[in-house]
């Protein structure tokens, strides 16, 4: 009886055995699920923070100055001020501090920028090192003239509009190198003369140059090179 009873007693054992791994197993699995369903949730959860926080890194209201606004959505970075508002150098020097913070929250770099309705006199030195600007809109400024030395930093431009202002020259190599320059438009502003050597007879892209409503009372001969076909408006001359 007893070599049976010890049998009995073994078989017992395998059995208990037998019954905790096969629960061990289970709690493992469902402590596996139970894991990888927290990872998910947090993963998700820093998903939607990492998206909000870029939707508000990439749509941001900025204090310009009193009477302007300054608002970026994405790569796009818009000024606009209120009629008779008297803060150009404010202003300016705002925009060289607010330029390069814009430019940096955005991935690849600010590619449009538009300044409108505002007493500048001069284009923000910051707005020369936008090397990822591919349209520049400074319409209905005060600006008196355009910089030397910046444009050509601006290799991707493809769209610049100046119109309404008061430009009065348009100088020599002021869009040098800008390959991809498609579309100027310099209507409505005070300009009396054009560099002898052309500032646009280098553009191969360009196929809109607007200067109406002017002071010129001639072109230089050698404006557009004979091979472009750029279509140029230049009604309402002096």
């Amino acid at each position: 009886m007893f070599p049976q009873g010890l049998h009995f007693i073994q078989s017992t054992l395998k059995v208990k055995t037998a019954y905790n791994k096969s629960n061990m197993d289970v709690y493992k699995s469902q402590y596996r699920i139970q894991l990888f369903t927290l990872l998910m949730l947090m993963l998700s959860l820093a998903v939607q923070t990492l998206g909000y926080l870029t939707w508000e890194l990439e749509h941001s209201n900025f204090s310009c100055t009193s009477g302007c606004s300054c608002e970026q959505v994405r790569g796009k970075f818009v000024v606009k001020c209120r009629e008779n508002s008297n803060v150009d150098e404010e202003l300016s020097e705002n925009l060289n501090s607010l330029l390069p913070l814009a430019n940096n929250l955005t991935y690849s770099g600010l590619w449009s920028l538009t300044i409108v309705n505002t007493p500048l006199r001069h284009v923000p030195r910051s707005v020369c090192h936008l090397t990822a600007l591919n349209n520049l809109v400074l319409d209905d400024n005060q600006l008196t003239e355009l910089p030397d030395d910046c444009f050509p930093n601006l290799k991707l431009l493809t769209l610049l509009s100046a119109a309404g202002n008061k430009i009065e020259r348009l100088q020599d190599g002021l869009f040098d190198g800008l390959q991809y320059l498609y579309h100027l438009n310099f209507s409505s502003n005070h300009i009396f003369e054009i560099g002898p050597r052309s500032v646009v007879c280098h553009l191969t892209a360009l196929n809109n140059l607007v200067l109406d409503n002017n002071q010129l009372t001639e072109l230089p001969d050698n404006l557009l090179p004979s091979s472009q076909t750029a279509e140029v408006s230049v009604s309402h001359w002096k």
